[in-house]
C-alpha cells in the first residue's frame, strides 16, 4: 500500500462503483461479530493471537509494537535513549511494566521516577502480554500490579474477550495509586496524546521518565518520542 494514501483512497481508485458506508467500532470483537451478524458485508481490524474459526480471515497488512521514551534535542544528553544507548531487554521491560522498576537508575539511566502509559487498544494489550510478559505468571503480576482483580487469573489465555475487559476496567479510573510502588500511573489514553505527554513529562520542571507503547504505523514518523529497540 502507497504511504501517502488510505485503504479507502486506494479501493475508491481501484473499485469506483464500489459504495463504501465506513462502521467505526470499539474492539476487534465487536468487528468480528459485526459480520457474523451479516450487519456488515467486511470488516478491518486487528487480530493478534488465535483467529476466529467462523469467519474467513485474509491478511491485508502487518504492523508491530513500538515502545518509546521521550526524545528532547536539547535535552538528549541527559534523556533516556542516551543514558540507555537506545535499548531495552525483554527483561527489562516486562520489570518496568510489572513495578518491579521504580527508577530508571536501575537500569543505569539518570535519576528520574518511572511513569507508565498504556494504550486504549486492547489488541495492543494482547500482542504486549503475548510478546512482552510472556507467562501466565508475568500476566498474572501485570495485571494484579494495574488493579486488575476482576480479570479471570486462572485462564490467561490472552483472548479477545479478556483483553477487552481489560481496557474497559482501565479507562473506568480502577488504578492503584502507585504511593507504594513509587511508579506513576500515566494511565489510558490515546497515542497521538500520549507522544505528546511522555515529552512534556520528561521537559517538565519535575521531571518524570515515562514510557509508553502502541503500534508501530502510529509511532513512525513523530519526533517527540525514541522508538527502543528491545533485545
Amino acid at each position: 500500500m502507497a504511504r501517502d494514501k488510505t485503504l479507502e483512497q486506494i479501493l475508491e481508485t481501484e473499485q469506483p462503483d464500489l459504495n463504501l458506508q465506513l462502521t467505526p467500532v470499539p474492539s476487534s470483537q465487536a468487528a468480528i461479530e459485526q459480520v457474523r451478524q451479516d450487519a456488515v458485508d467486511f470488516a478491518i481490524a486487528p487480530l493478534p493471537g488465535n483467529h476466529p474459526t467462523d469467519v474467513t480471515i485474509d491478511p491485508i497488512a502487518y504492523d508491530g509494537l513500538a515502545v518509546f521514551v521521550a526524545f528532547s534535542y536539547i535535552e538528549r544528553e541527559q534523556g533516556l535513549p542516551h543514558h540507555l544507548q537506545g535499548q531495552l531487554s525483554l527483561t527489562q521491560l516486562r520489570q518496568l511494566y510489572t513495578g518491579e522498576i521504580t527508577n530508571w537508575q536501575a537500569l543505569g539511566g539518570p535519576n528520574l521516577r518511572v511513569k507508565l502509559y498504556l494504550p486504549t487498544q486492547p489488541e495492543l494489550i494482547q500482542v504486549f502480554e503475548q510478546r512482552v510478559l510472556q507467562t501466565p505468571e508475568a500476566i498474572e503480576k501485570f495485571r494484579r500490579f494495574w488493579d486488575l482483580e476482576t480479570l479471570p487469573t486462572s485462564n490467561l489465555s490472552n483472548s479477545l474477550e479478556n483483553a477487552e475487559t481489560f481496557i474497559t476496567s482501565s479507562e473506568s479510573d480502577t488504578f492503584i495509586t502507585f504511593s507504594e510502588a513509587e511508579v506513576i500511573d500515566g494511565g489510558v489514553i490515546p497515542t497521538l496524546e500520549m507522544l505528546q505527554q511522555i515529552l512534556q513529562d520528561f521537559e517538565a520542571e519535575a521531571r518524570l521518565g515515562s514510557i509508553g507503547f502502541a503500534s508501530l504505523s502510529q509511532v513512525y514518523g513523530q519526533c517527540s518520542v525514541y522508538p527502543l529497540a528491545i533485545a
